[in-house]
């Protein structure tokens, strides 16, 4: 998935905009913009790989894109951490679109480096032009980030190895947990938790990277009970997800 995001840069005759506002002037830019891949993936064989950016021809100016490239982790509750990393080189490091002008990214892994995981990066392309959307030195202007996950295949052969469990949760909700002890990212379709006369799917489940942990937190009603846990469901991959809950 490419994210879209925008960092504001408010000059002395700007007014600040609603955060609906600025979703709508994102994701109306992002409009103007084409990327492809939107998920880069390398290995052993394909050690490089490229992204091909367009500037539609009626955006209004040019984007001066500077790329940058984060470690991609996860913390328990899924939100990303991100670190600076060196893993990876792209060329060019910079590059100036006009309207109607495309660009190659080159993405490649940095030397030789034995991984038995699957390694996970992002790839930030970043608008660092200094000018506002119109031209204009005036007003408001943002600063458009596309961001991309970059995913380096595991050297080992893929294994998949789920191990859920259920974890210590307050009064009033019950607690799940995977850990994800396979070399490859788990990317879920549906999710479901059940208990004892009760089942509640889990909103967007999302994907738990390779030697992650995961955990979801289910609200209860009066007089439900978090013992006796079950979850079920199936993989964007189409495997199905069924397991019976050790206590934690």
């Amino acid at each position: 998935m490419t994210l879209c995001t925008r960092k504001p840069r408010i000059r002395k005759s700007g007014a600040p905009l609603s955060v609906l506002g600025c979703l709508l002037l994102c994701w109306g830019a992002y409009g103007q913009v084409l990327i492809n891949p939107v998920v880069v993936e390398l290995g052993a064989r394909q050690r490089a790989a490229t992204v091909t950016v367009t500037l539609n021809s009626k955006a209004q100016g040019a984007l001066l894109l500077q790329s940058e490239v984060l470690k991609w982790e996860q913390a328990t509750d899924g939100s990303p951490r991100y670190q600076p990393s060196k893993d990876l080189v792209v060329a060019p490091p910079i590059a100036e679109l006009k309207p109607g002008e495309s660009q190659v990214f080159r993405v490649a892994l940095r030397g030789p480096r034995p991984h038995p995981g699957e390694l996970a990066y992002r790839l930030v392309l970043e608008d660092t032009s200094q000018t506002a959307p119109d031209g204009s030195s005036r007003g408001v202007s943002f600063r458009l980030r596309y961001d991309l996950p970059v995913l380096v295949a595991p050297t080992e052969p893929a294994r998949n190895a789920q191990r859920w469990h259920a974890c210590a949760a307050k009064a009033g909700e019950a607690c799940v947990r995977l850990n994800n002890e396979g070399n490859r990212r788990i990317t879920f379709q549906a999710l479901a938790v059940e208990g004892a006369g009760w089942t509640r799917p889990i909103d967007a489940p999302g994907t738990v990277l390779a030697g992650a942990q995961r955990e979801w937190r289910i609200p209860l009603a009066a007089g439900q009970s978090g013992a006796a846990l079950r979850v079920t469901g199936t993989t964007r991959a189409g495997e199905p997800v069924q397991a019976q809950l050790s206590n934690p």
